[in-house]
C-alpha cells in the first residue's frame, strides 16, 4: 500500500500527547524495537483540567523518543475530578502508514468522551500472523506492546481501566485488532481479517482476557463489527491465500486457505 502522511494539523492539537514505552522483557532479536512509540489523544473532558494544572502543551519533549512534555508526565498526579472509567479505543493504522493517519477519529474522542491510543507500528507494520512486512518477517510481539499499553495507561490514569478497552484498525491494523481480540471486549477491523478463527480469543478465554475479571463476557463472547469493501483489491474479500487459482492480495498476504469475509464473521458468530 502506499505511504500515507498525517495532516500537520494534528500535532497542534493540545490534548495530543506522543508517549515511547519500553517493552520488557525484551525478546526482540533487535534490542531497538522493544522501544516503542504510541500517540495517546485525551478527551477534553479529562484534557481541559490537565492542561491548566500542568500549563504547559501536549507534545513531544524533542528527545526524538517522544516522551511527552511536562504535561505528560504530571498527568497521572493531576486530579481531574471523578469522571469514572472512560474507554480506552485503540485505533490502529495500516501497512506503510503512520500513526498519525488515523487522526479523524480524535474529534470522537470528545464527542463520545473515549481515550484514544495509536500505536505506531515498527517500520510502518504490524505483525499480524499474514500480515506485514518488517514486523511480520521479524516477528515482533505487537500483542505485548498493545498490552503494555494498556497496563502503562491504567497505571498512570484513574479514569482509565484496560479491561475497558476497545479497538478499531485498517487494513494491516484491521489484521491486528483480530490477532490481538484477546485484549479487547470488542474489534473493528476495516479492510483487513484474519481468516483463522482463534476461538479462545473470540470465546473469551486467554490469560489477559476480561473473562478473568467479569464472568459474563466469557457467556457472550467477543464482540465485532467487520467492515470490508467487496471490491477491495489490496485484501480480497474472498480471502488470501497461496491458492494460484484465486485472487490474489497485495503485500505478500498469505494464509494456507482461503475463507471469504462472511464466512469469517459466520465462524466468528458460530462461537
Amino acid at each position: 500500500q502506499p505511504d500515507r502522511t498525517s495532516p500537520p494539523s494534528a500535532m497542534n492539537d493540545p490534548c495530543l500527547i506522543k508517549r515511547s514505552i519500553d517493552i520488557t522483557p525484551c525478546t526482540e532479536v533487535q534490542e531497538d524495537d522493544c522501544h516503542r512509540t504510541f500517540y495517546l489523544y485525551l478527551p477534553y473532558v479529562v484534557c481541559k483540567t490537565l492542561q491548566a494544572n500542568a500549563n504547559v502543551g501536549v507534545h513531544d519533549d524533542g528527545d526524538g523518543r517522544g516522551n511527552g512534555s511536562a504535561l505528560d508526565s504530571g498527568l497521572s498526579s493531576n486530579p481531574v475530578g471523578d469522571v469514572g472509567t472512560l474507554p480506552l479505543v485503540f485505533v490502529v493504522h495500516c501497512f506503510g502508514c503512520s500513526a498519525m493517519v488515523m487522526d479523524p477519529f480524535f474529534p470522537y474522542a470528545n464527542t463520545h468522551n473515549v481515550v484514544i491510543v495509536t500505536p505506531e507500528g515498527i517500520q510502518s507494520s504490524f505483525n499480524a500472523l499474514h500480515c506485514c512486512g518488517y514486523a511480520l518477517n521479524s516477528n515482533i510481539d505487537d500483542v505485548a506492546f498493545f498490552s503494555s499499553i494498556q497496563t502503562t495507561l491504567g497505571e498512570e490514569y484513574s479514569f482509565v481501566d484496560p479491561s475497558v478497552s476497545y479497538a478499531v484498525g485498517w487494513s494491516n491494523g484491521g489484521f491486528m485488532v483480530m490477532t490481538a481480540a484477546k485484549l479487547f471486549r470488542a474489534v473493528s477491523p476495516i479492510s483487513g481479517f484474519i481468516s483463522e478463527l482463534n476461538v479462545a480469543a473470540v470465546r473469551g478465554d486467554g490469560a489477559n482476557d476480561l473473562a478473568e475479571t467479569e464472568s459474563t463476557w466469557e457467556a457472550y463472547g467477543k464482540g465485532i463489527f467487520l467492515h470490508h469493501s467487496m471490491n477491495d483489491h489490496f485484501v480480497q474479500p474472498t480471502g488470501c491465500c497461496h491458492d494460484p487459482q484465486s485472487a490474489q492480495c497485495c503485500c505478500n498476504i498469505f494464509a494456507d486457505e482461503c475463507v471469504g469475509v462472511m464466512q469469517v464473521m459466520r465462524n466468528w458468530a458460530a462461537h
